[in-house]
């Protein structure tokens, strides 16, 4: 009688271990990339902002705790990656495949000199987060991204520039001139441009224009367009100058022409309509339209369309009209604030020097619910970054079910004796 008690009790064991260990195999799996944020020459006072891709491998939505620990935690915040963000989130909604967040890193004024780590971990939490009333043990998995940040004493102001091209274009309309800047220094910088246009060896004007903040470390594409109305066709040139706060990073000359009014071709072609938000009402949408001049000239495009809700035409938008560059790509953005719940539709095109491209349609159901994430999202899966811990717990519920059989066996075997 006994040992059919103990037999009993190993089998009630091997039940139980086997409900246990599956229960949180089917929780497991989280993965992130960037797996190390560094910020080398750190300055004080200067907003940091790092984007964060957190990745579901399994079909079932997540939900993860954000917790941050080190040296620099009081520095990090993490925000929604969405044009309105708001307040700083502390945990996070993986409705499969990735979501993405921002990290923002701010050095405290009074920061002394030196290396401070910290950790951004990425916590799955138990189901019991929902309405659910399931209970049961459930394996918790981390993934996380380090952060190193070398605060220095020295404030570095530097940047790379690079002339890309002055584009031909036609008399009275404006000339493009392109720069490609990068900022290499651990401030933020505004870099001053100043171009000196000439013809037959006689300067006849210069342009200057100051480029919005470039934070360090970022690359971003400058426009400076020359209006060049009432002049005469022909050959001209420019000597273009950029500076880094009081440093002269380039200066080089170039040719181009202007050339009779329509003679350039205009054409363009409307690629691609998409939206990127939460499809909440109160929560802001970004439209974004992506325009292509393929023409001979730099173009002015302005995306423009209609927005139904249930069918009925409630509003028209229209974006900032852009220069797009000979060959050159912008995507013309709106922003739009839905105020009330129901199936919407966008009917959009774009305008570009009185021609009107193909109309394109975005659909999409706006909904009182904050679980509706809405997102357009094309990351790539992370390549031998962060951590997927999924194989790993089936490894370990195969090999306790396993060790729980053969105890079992033996058990059976003594008890025949």
């Amino acid at each position: 009688m006994k040992g059919d008690f103990n037999t009993l009790k190993l089998i009630t064991l091997l039940i139980f271990t086997s409900i246990f260990v599956f229960h949180a195999v089917s929780a497991a799996g989280i993965a992130v990339t960037p797996s190390l944020i560094n910020i080398s020459d750190a300055a004080r006072s200067i907003e940091y902002e790092k984007t964060i891709t957190v990745f579901n491998p399994g079909n079932n939505e997540l939900m993860a705790d954000i917790m941050i620990s080190g040296d620099a935690k009081e520095w990090i915040r993490i925000y929604e990656d969405t044009p309105d963000a708001g307040e700083p989130i502390n945990e996070i909604s993986i409705p499969g495949k990735s979501v993405r967040v921002k990290a923002k890193i701010t050095v405290p004024e009074d920061t002394a000199n030196g290396m401070y780590r910290s950790e951004i971990n990425f916590d799955t939490k138990s189901p019991e987060y929902s309405d659910s009333t399931e209970t049961g043990a459930v394996l918790k998995v981390r993934a996380t991204t380090k952060v190193e940040i070398d605060v220095t004493g020295t404030e570095i102001i530097n940047g790379e520039a690079q002339l890309l091209r002055i584009s031909d274009s036609e008399v009275n309309y404006p000339v493009p001139i392109e720069i490609m800047f990068q900022n290499k220094g651990n401030v933020v910088l505004a870099p001053g441009i100043t171009a000196v246009i000439s013809k037959d060896g006689i300067n006849i004007d210069t342009i200057t224009k100051t480029a919005s903040e470039i934070k360090p470390g970022d690359k971003e594409k400058i426009i400076v367009n020359w209006e060049n109305n009432g002049l005469e066709s022909g050959d001209y040139s420019a000597i273009v100058t950029v500076y880094a706060g009081d440093n002269e990073i380039l200066r080089e000359e170039t040719g181009f022409s202007l050339i009779p009014e329509g003679t350039l071709t205009r054409k363009g072609e409307f690629r691609e309509i998409k939206y990127d938000g939460k499809t909440v009402v109160g929560r802001i949408l970004k439209i974004s339209g992506t325009f292509v001049n393929i023409g001979e000239i730099p173009t002015k495009a302005v995306l423009k369309g209609e927005i139904y809700r249930n069918n009925e035409l409630i509003d028209t938008f229209e974006s900032d009209e852009l220069t797009v560059t000979v060959m050159g790509t912008e995507n013309l953005v709106y922003y739009y604030k839905p105020e009330s719940p129901g199936d919407y539709k966008f009917i959009t095109y774009i305008v570009y020097e009185d021609k009107k491209t193909d109309e394109k349609e975005i659909s999409l159901t706006i909904s009182d619910s904050s679980e509706n994430s809405g997102s357009l999202d094309k990351d790539s899966e992370p390549a031998g970054t962060g951590k997927s811990p999924l194989s790993t717990a089936l490894i370990i519920a195969a090999v306790t079910i396993f060790a729980l059989v053969m105890a079992l066996k033996v058990a059976i075997r003594k008890e025949k004796r």
